[in-house]
């Protein structure tokens, strides 16, 4: 059975904003984190990631050291 692709995902700006350990991570973190949660919904695979660094980094449209960097 085929599952319907839902348009959007549930976002909250002000929880985004207020996580105190987001707001450690860099700029460019951040970014990463929302393409892959961006691909996470794509995929229909909400919470789920799996695949080698180079893979995720594709998922996230970065260079596979952005992905890995501490």
């Amino acid at each position: 059975m085929n599952e319907v692709k839902l348009p959007a995902f549930q976002f909250y700006p002000g929880d985004w904003l207020k996580d105190a350990a987001l707001a450690r991570c860099t700029p460019a973190t951040r970014g990463v984190w929302m393409d892959l949660l961006c691909a996470m919904h794509d995929l229909n695979r909400s919470g789920e990631l799996r695949g080698t660094a180079d893979q995720l980094a594709r998922l996230a449209r970065c260079q596979t050291v952005d992905l890995v960097q501490r």
